[in-house]
């Protein structure tokens, strides 16, 4: 998730993400959350990205995205923040991809995408494990989670799975990570926010 806080309400303080199938974008925060800064970003940009941010959530507000597979879109209009055709009615993102999708278009390239290798057997498990809640939701709601949505997603079962521990990782680097390069310190990152949880 992206922690925002609103310019205009310094004590509105949220959450930017995607945490399920079709949910708010924007949730609470609650204390026990943990977060990291992408401390090497001069504060002046900082401000841009914030401004730029609330672009994407002001006019997205109504917008539902939905829980899938899909990656490196470009579907956020880097003026206006509109999810523009790029993003069609067989994408959606995981948690960690959406935050990718967000910073790439407001310029902050956290990763390079061609670096990512095809799903591991692991990672098509843990697709596997997705694509059968979607599937069991759409039975009950054919109309939001749509066969469309749902070939979609079984077309992608193979691409890459780009992880949330990658993901945070990559926000410590200037440039952008390539997977190699990012697999051990995201398994620290992956350790340290086990250790919280025991």
């Amino acid at each position: 998730a992206i922690l925002y806080k609103n310019p205009q309400k310094p004590d509105d303080v949220k959450l930017f993400h995607v945490n399920s199938y079709k949910s708010d974008l924007l949730t609470p925060v609650e204390s026990h959350y943990l977060w990291v800064d992408i401390d090497w970003l001069p504060p002046i940009r900082k401000i841009a990205i914030t401004a730029n941010l609330k672009n994407i959530i002001d006019n997205n507000k109504d917008t539902k995205i939905r829980y899938g597979f899909s990656f490196n879109l470009g579907c956020f209009d880097p003026v206006t923040g509109k999810i523009n055709n790029f993003y069609d009615s067989a994408d959606g993102f995981t948690c960690a991809t959406f935050v990718l999708e967000v910073l790439k278009s407001l310029g902050v390239e956290l990763v390079d995408w061609n670096s990512w290798p095809v799903a591991s057997p692991e990672d098509i498990n843990f697709k596997q494990n997705i694509l059968s809640q979607l599937e069991s939701y759409s039975v009950k709601y054919p109309d939001i989670v749509t066969e469309e949505f749902l070939l979609g997603q079984k077309n992608k079962i193979n691409d890459p799975r780009f992880k949330p521990q990658e993901v945070i990782a990559a926000t410590k680097c200037k440039e952008a990570s390539t997977y190699h390069s990012i697999q051990k310190p995201a398994q620290l990152v992956h350790e340290e926010v086990l250790s919280y949880s025991n």
